[in-house]
């Protein structure tokens, strides 16, 4: 894998970490689960494209 790949594939799970976190803070604090599902899925569409076009 080029380097760009390996930057992009970090980033990418750095996104859904980050997505998963905000998504619990938001549930435990106003009962907004949706939206760190909503967020995660966000996350996780645009890492597995970025992937799979750098791949």
């Amino acid at each position: 894998m080029s380097t760009l790949a390996v930057l992009t594939l970090s980033i990418g799970i750095l996104l859904i970490i980050l997505n998963i976190h905000v998504g619990f803070v938001m549930a435990k604090g106003h009962g907004k689960w949706q939206y760190g599902v909503f967020s995660w899925g966000i996350a996780a569409f645009v890492g597995t494209v970025l992937i799979g076009k750098l791949l």
